[in-house]
């Protein structure tokens, strides 16, 4: 009968050994699953974000509120849309020819 419960706790060992290493690979499974999880709720957020943007672009073009801009050459040949209604800008080149062209035509 000794015999018998000695095999018996060798037996139960083995078990829980193979329950503690499935154990590990649950976690490890469990943690992939996490880290997947929160990388697909970082894309959701940054898609979120651009069509908030495309959405903000097309209200303020659709509702006239960028008329003050004027497009401006900058380095490279890339054109920038500035406001010349700000007393910053009404320094800069593009905007005192605009001016002008607004006084001929007003004028005239």
């Amino acid at each position: 009968k000794l015999k018998q419960q000695t095999e018996q706790l060798k037996n139960i060992h083995v078990d829980v050994n193979t329950v503690g290493a499935n154990m590990k690979v649950a976690d490890k499974l469990l943690n992939q699953i996490g880290r997947r999880i929160m990388t697909d709720k970082l894309i959701a957020c940054v898609i979120l974000l651009l069509l908030l943007g495309m959405l903000g672009i097309l209200v303020v073009k659709s509702l006239g509120l960028d008329k003050g801009a004027t497009d401006v050459a900058g380095a490279g040949g890339q054109y920038y849309a500035i406001d010349c209604s700000l007393d910053i800008t009404k320094t800069y080149r593009q905007c005192q020819e605009l001016a002008e062209q607004n006084k001929g035509q007003g004028g005239g």
